[in-house]
């Protein structure tokens, strides 16, 4: 599982993207790796930066993603993983805080519910990969 959260260019929806195209995307699992993003006029993205890299238990990084990163909003994303009878669970979640005009309260769900799809997402490829 941790190997497959790592090919997030496989796993990730394109239309969750900048670029349109998530065979853009990159991490680099390691303590500031980059979650990144190719531009097609040689641009980038940054979207993540790891800060705990656990092999096989669990990966942390920080930053905001997708429209909150042109507001003043920092958060956390953490992968847990834990060995199961069938192969492994996978904890995800995304604490984020910071100022937002209209307030975070009205981006919670929707931002809930792209994390949950692409959690969901990340399980089928980790299921067909092996």
């Amino acid at each position: 599982m941790y190997a497959a959260i790592g090919a997030v260019s496989r796993w990730w929806d394109s239309a969750h993207t900048f670029s349109k195209d998530a065979s853009n995307l990159s991490l680099d699992m390691r303590a500031g790796g980059c979650w990144c993003e190719r531009l097609a006029d040689g641009g980038s993205v940054q979207h993540l930066v790891v800060v705990w890299a656990a092999p096989g238990k669990a990966l942390r990084l920080k930053g905001a993603l997708g429209p909150l990163q042109g507001m003043a909003v920092e958060g956390t994303l953490t992968f847990k993983i834990a060995a199961a009878r069938d192969g492994s669970d996978v904890e995800l979640r995304y604490a984020a805080g910071g100022y937002a005009k209209d307030g975070l309260d009205k981006l919670a769900a929707p931002v809930d519910g792209v994390l949950g799809e692409q959690l969901v997402r990340l399980k089928t490829y980790a299921e067909s990969s092996h």
